[in-house]
């Protein structure tokens, strides 16, 4: 049972909580951050799910899993098909943005 108790000398309240009625709370304050994160939560298999899709990886990871040259990646930034990120030197591109990239090559 939730019980208030406030104290007006400090203009605040005070909540007891239950265990169960705390971990509902931290799960819902849990879930209200990631999800300004970009993280969508599937509340059927109740776990967290990360979007993808906006997720960036350094040019490093991208250059393997495509098998393509740095010059390759220089030249679709160029043509403005990919436009990559900055984390002090490193570049970053979004998941998003390659897929596109593929899906224009496709059609």
């Amino acid at each position: 049972m939730t019980e208030a108790i406030q104290n007006p000398s400090v203009g605040v309240t005070y909540y007891t909580l239950s265990d169960e009625q705390l971990r509902d709370y931290a799960k819902e304050v849990a879930k209200n951050v990631l999800m300004e994160f970009g993280v969508e939560f599937d509340k059927e298999q109740a776990k967290f799910t990360p979007d993808t899709k906006n997720e960036y990886k350094p040019l490093e990871f991208w250059l393997k899993k495509l098998n393509v040259n740095r010059s390759t990646v220089w030249r679709w930034q160029k043509q403005g098909l990919v436009t990559p990120r900055y984390v002090g030197k490193k570049l970053f591109f979004c998941q998003a943005d390659i897929d596109e990239l593929f899906a224009r090559q496709k059609s």
